[in-house]
């Protein structure tokens, strides 16, 4: 019986709009379009705007509310001054200078922390560290998003100010980590990260039913191989959603066969 070739998974990303009758097949690494990524730096007030320019490769220039979730020994409006000021250093120096912007990341985070700015670091740096970085630093991109989510477990301040760029069923701390986890081949922790986010696929809301067969794909690889073919079996006696590719289906019902388990 042979795992999943990793090379031809297909996998979940960036969710289509609504209207699209296409699924992506992989964890998109970047956001923005080649068009988009392109983009001039808005030189505006960072207070009034809500405009990225580059989110996956740490240069953005953003504005949105609060949400505390940490304890500073700044008063309020100077963790928001600190945190605006700090980010207008970031775009200055842009990606050429991924060193410096890690620094300055770092200290939003521990000086501004019950900023929304704050918050979104967490993000970018960890973009910054599996994109730019040369050769990429998947470990501590990973371990940043770890921290985020200790940091901020309730928080959707992510999936509200870019949800154009999210997973439904899935935050989107959750579906970059996904990504890492895949590429350092850390396949227990992804497997278990999917089960909390669906502890169980008889269970699964209509969303999540079209991230069953990742969720199946993961749990091979940490060799819970129970937990793959309920998802696969589940996936398959999901009603037909035209937003997913038939090569899905096809891709759950030989894995079934591979492991040797009745398909519908």
């Amino acid at each position: 019986m042979g795992l999943p070739d990793k090379g031809k998974l297909p996998r979940i990303a960036v969710a289509p709009k609504s209207g699209s009758r296409v699924r992506p097949t992989h964890f998109a690494p970047t956001l923005f379009t080649e068009e988009q990524k392109d983009l001039p730096l808005m030189q505006q007030n960072v207070r009034k705007l809500r405009i990225i320019t580059s989110l996956f490769f740490g240069v953005v220039c953003c504005y949105v509310p609060v949400i505390s979730h940490a304890a500073s020994t700044l008063p309020q409006a100077e963790q928001e001054a600190l945190a605006e000021e700090l980010f207008r250093e970031i775009a200055e120096h842009g990606i050429e200078e991924p060193e410096i912007i890690e620094h300055i990341y770092l200290r939003i985070m521990e000086e501004a922390p019950d900023t929304a700015l704050a918050e979104q670091a967490h993000l970018f740096l960890s973009n910054t560290y599996a994109h730019v970085c040369d050769p990429p630093r998947y470990l501590d991109a990973i371990e940043l998003l770890e921290n985020y989510l200790l940091r901020y477990p309730e928080s959707t301040l992510l999936e509200e100010e870019f949800s154009l760029f999210t997973t439904p069923g899935l935050s989107l701390a959750k579906s970059r980590l996904l990504f890492l986890y895949e590429k350092v081949e850390a396949w227990e922790k992804a497997a278990s990260l999917f089960h909390e986010v669906i502890p169980d696929p008889t269970t699964a809301t209509p969303e999540q039913l079209d991230l069953l067969d990742s969720y199946g794909i993961f749990m091979e690889w940490a060799g819970r191989v129970d937990e793959a073919i309920l998802a696969y079996h589940v996936f398959l006696a999901r009603p037909a959603n035209p937003d997913i590719y038939l090569p899905h289906y096809v891709y759950a019902r030989s894995r079934l066969e591979e492991l040797g388990a009745d398909f519908p």
